[in-house]
């Protein structure tokens, strides 16, 4: 989405912030995913990730992990990054 328009340094920084504050919002809202594939997925197309392939990869990521412990991650990153 905003990988062809916005310089490489600057779109890095967009989503080195972006990250925790997704991260954040899906661990404390109460519609989030708990694998957090919304905000996974949300993350790449901000990247420059096709949306379809982007879900397919995140899907293949939850898919590995299903059954370990794999999907607390990203509560355990926000929880991380709310207390910094």
């Amino acid at each position: 989405m905003f990988a062809d328009h916005v310089p490489a340094p600057v779109l890095a920084l967009t989503l080195e912030s972006l990250m925790p504050a997704l991260a954040a919002e899906n661990a404390a809202s109460t519609w989030a995913d708990p694998a957090g594939e919304a905000t996974a997925t949300a993350l790449l197309v901000a990247a420059g990730v096709a949306p379809q392939v982007a879900a397919l990869r995140v899907r293949e990521v939850l898919d590995e992990s299903e059954g370990h412990e794999g999907r607390s991650d990203v509560r355990r990153f926000a929880a991380s990054a709310r207390s910094h």
